[in-house]
């Protein structure tokens, strides 16, 4: 025998007992835990059992979109009508949204910003922007997906609707022919 195959018998060894001390201890751990007479469990809270959640509410919150019905039924300020919602980015508290003011291109505005006037933004959600001027409050929901493509705006601007360019077709670049050397 080596010196070499004797240390590698020690570390054998040494792996093996290490791993049956920690089957050992595991067993030993679970096995006084199981004798254990259970945790006491805490008594239900006790709270307002007439607390209604206003489910519409949560899920508008989670960025299920207000239904038309509910629209209808609610005041429109004067801004919802003259802003349109074209986009978000949320990130955390912040963000930041693409609003059009009267029609005009739409603007980058960050949570804070003044929109147009006094109006302020005070919250971007994925599908809505939450405005606030005082006491006044407005949410501008983005518009359905339908109504978002390229064509419709264009044709709500009044420009003429351009088909996309051809696709660009390249002719096959062939290798230079293969020099021979003369010999």
């Amino acid at each position: 025998m080596t010196a070499a195959s004797g240390n590698s018998r020690w570390g054998v060894g040494l792996a093996t007992a290490l791993v049956w001390a920690l089957a050992g201890g595991g067993a030993l751990y679970w096995g006084l835990r199981a004798g254990q007479p259970p945790a006491p469990s805490l008594p239900p809270a006790v709270g307002d059992a007439g607390l209604a959640v206003d489910a519409q509410a949560v899920a508008h919150a989670l960025g299920v979109p207000r239904s038309a019905g509910q629209d209808a039924s609610q005041p429109q300020s004067a801004i919802a009508s003259r802003v349109r919602l074209s986009g978000v980015v949320t990130h955390g508290a912040g963000g930041a949204a693409l609003l059009s003011v009267d029609g005009k291109p739409p603007k980058p505005y960050r949570v804070g910003a003044t929109v147009d006037g006094g109006w302020i933004v005070q919250a971007v959600l994925p599908h809505a922007v939450e405005l606030a001027d005082g006491a006044q409050h407005a949410s501008i929901e983005m518009p359905p997906l339908t109504a978002r493509t390229n064509t419709s705006s264009a044709a709500d601007t009044g420009q003429p609707v351009s088909a996309p360019p051809p696709p660009l077709v390249t002719a096959p670049i062939a290798a230079p022919p293969l020099m021979q050397r003369k010999r």
